[in-house]
């Protein structure tokens, strides 16, 4: 209610059909292949569309973009080392309610492209500071404090850009609504009346959102000679 955003469900759906001539020879085993991989293709959709809303950095029912500077959310550029993931994570823990109460939200993880995933490992399981001048012995300070995520829809938009994903239990970034709170993609079968065969229809209506910005931060990250 804090935050005043709009949620509207939107149905992702498909239709495929299957000759008369494969429902009689099966070869393949498609009656039981189908309904799986359609499936998860209503998943793999509404992944995407996830995503995007990091992606694409909508602006929210204030009027400000999702990662703005007025909310703090925005991270000097910086690689990933055990220095820009402690700042991050203070970053996280500073921010307030609408009150002006400190949230002190822990950061849950790295959501990072792949080709930065295993940066974040070392930084996380590294006994020793990662990034810091060579040579020294420093304790590596945010070692197992966080999880890592990959997604290689990151790596498609910019593979520099990684974000800090707050713990749920404390706040929520992106929320996904269900329709009656069913999360199963919906599947029907329609057998030779339109079709010589049968046709599968598989829909599923959610609809993602931000759900609070203090959940999430983002780093514009640098190019890799750069950050060398």
């Amino acid at each position: 209610s804090e935050q005043s955003q709009a949620m509207q469900i939107a149905t992702y759906g498909k239709l495929f059909t299957i000759t008369r001539q494969a429902v009689i020879n099966d070869d393949l085993g498609i009656f039981s292949d189908v309904p799986r991989k359609m499936g998860q293709a209503a998943k793999r959709t509404l992944a995407k569309a996830v995503y995007d809303l990091l992606i694409k950095n909508p602006k929210l029912a204030d009027g400000k973009a999702l990662f703005h500077a007025d909310r703090g959310n925005i991270m000097p550029a910086a690689p990933i080392t055990t220095a820009s993931v402690d700042a991050m994570r203070s970053a996280m823990a500073l921010f307030k309610d609408k009150d002006g109460h400190l949230i002190q939200a822990p950061m849950g993880g790295l959501l990072v492209p792949v080709a930065l995933s295993g940066r974040a490992r070392t930084v996380k399981s590294a006994e020793h500071a990662v990034g810091g001048p060579a040579g020294t012995l420093d304790p590596n300070i945010v070692r197992d404090t966080f999880e890592v995520w990959q997604n290689g829809r990151l790596d498609a938009a910019d593979p520099k850009r990684w974000y800090g994903i707050a713990n749920a239990n404390f706040v929520d970034g992106i929320v996904v609504g269900y329709l009656d709170g069913n999360q199963t993609p919906y599947l029907e079968q329609e057998t030779g009346f339109t079709v010589d065969g049968v046709a599968w229809k598989v829909r599923l209506d959610a609809a993602p959102a931000i759900g609070d910005w203090r959940g999430l931060i983002l780093n514009p990250g640098v190019a890799p000679q750069a950050a060398q």
